[in-house]
This record gives C-alpha cells, structure tokens and sequence, in this order.
C-alpha cells in the first residue's frame, strides 16, 4: 500500500511512495467548516496547492518530499496545485456556513517562475494567482451586496522573487499588479523565508535570491500595507 509505513524486526519500512493527483482528488469539496478550523490562528485552513516550486533549500524537506515521489511535475520542485475552481468551490461552500476569515495554509501559494529546459512558468503562474484573486472577489462582491461583508485571507506564504526580481522589470510590474489584487481581495499578511541578512548564509541555505531582494521585496509589501511576516535562522 502506498505511502504506508510498517513495523519489519523493529523498523520502519514503506514499500512505496506516490502523491494523490490533485487534479482528481475525490470530490476536493469540503463539507464542514469544523473540520478545517485552526483554533490558533481563528482562522479556517485551506490549500490551493502542496509541495515548493523551489525545493532547493539546504534546510527544508519539502522539495525532496514531494519531488522524489512519482507523479511529481518536471522542473518545478514537485510543486501541484488543485484545480482552481475546486478551491473557489470550497471557499463558497465554507462562506455559505458562515465563514469569514481564513489562512491559506501551501507551503508555496506561488507556482513555478524561473524558466527551465526553454520553457517559462512565470505567466502561467501569475494568471493562476490571478484567477483565485478573480474567483475571490466574486464572492465579496456577492456579499456585499447581500450582507455588507467581505471576507478575509490572514496570510498566504511565497517566496521572494514572487514579489520582485532584480533584472526583470516588465515581470516585477506583473507581479506588483498581482499583489495589489490580493491586497484588494482581502489578504492581510506575506510570510517570506528572509531566513539570513548574510549574502554567504543565502548562499549555503540555497535560497537563490539575494540580500537586496529581500530587502526590496519587504518594501514592496509594506508599500501595499501588507502585515509582513518573516522566516529567520538565527543559528
């Protein structure tokens, strides 16, 4: 059986790993809004996506996770994402119930954006984001007009250069447009893997971006009023 660990003389064995298609998913909708709530954060927990679109860093498992495993797509860190109108239809059925507020809980909200084997995810991606943002502001405009309400995303979590790229000024006007349609949307809150203010710590963390781009991609952030929350390794 896939995925499932047993106990051989003491020790752990798994005769094989695989990842569910996300795609087929069975139904992908959820039900109860219970079942997802994060008592922490008081907020209800969704994914629109698993794995890194990265999954270089020498410190995190992710990538090897989901990369390593069959079904995982080629050059973009075993990143999947769910269907979007599944995750639009799970949003409308938690709102239905009364729900309000929410956490985008994917490692990476982000696909891919670095071009591999002459092939570039980076639009692909963004007109992805886009459609979620779309989809999201159609049922804030329902609710408004049916309640006064809107509904809120505390925070989703991507990576640097989702946010800018030095060198790429026509696609850091993409991604600002993007950020801007999320912080109309409703979302409150970027968590960004800082992780060092040290080029040569970035360098053995295997972050792939620079200093300086994280100091620019905080600005841009705080520039749209976004609450910016930072991961940092101190040792």
């Amino acid at each position: 059986i896939h995925n499932v660990a047993i106990n051989v003389d003491g020790e752990p064995l798994v005769s094989s790993t695989a990842r569910v298609d996300l795609a087929s998913y069975p139904n992908g909708l959820i039900t109860d809004a219970l079942d997802i709530y994060d008592e922490e954060r008081r907020v209800y927990a969704l994914e629109t996506s698993r794995g890194c679109p990265w999954g270089r860093c020498t410190f995190c498992s992710v990538g090897k996770q989901f990369e390593e495993s069959n079904g995982a797509v080629k050059n973009n860190g075993g990143w999947r994402s769910f269907p979007v109108d599944m995750v639009l239809k799970n949003m409308q059925t938690l709102v239905d119930q009364g729900v309000r507020h929410f956490d985008f809980k994917d490692s990476e909200f982000f696909g891919p954006i670095k071009p591999a084997n002459g092939y570039d995810p980076f639009y692909h991606t963004m007109s992805r984001a886009k459609a979620i943002i779309n989809g999201i502001q159609k049922i804030n405009e329902k609710l408004e007009l049916e309640e006064g309400d809107k509904i809120q995303i505390g925070h989703l979590s991507a990576r640097v250069e989702t946010v800018y790229k030095r060198g790429e000024a026509e696609k850091n006007e993409v991604r600002r447009e993007v950020y801007s349609m999320l912080k109309k949307a409703g979302f409150l809150g970027v968590y960004l893997g800082i992780e060092s203010g040290s080029r040569t710590q970035l360098q053995r963390f295997g972050k792939g971006v620079t200093v300086e781009e994280n100091e620019k991609a905080i600005d841009v952030l705080r520039e749209f009023d976004f609450e910016v929350e930072v991961g940092f390794i101190y040792f």
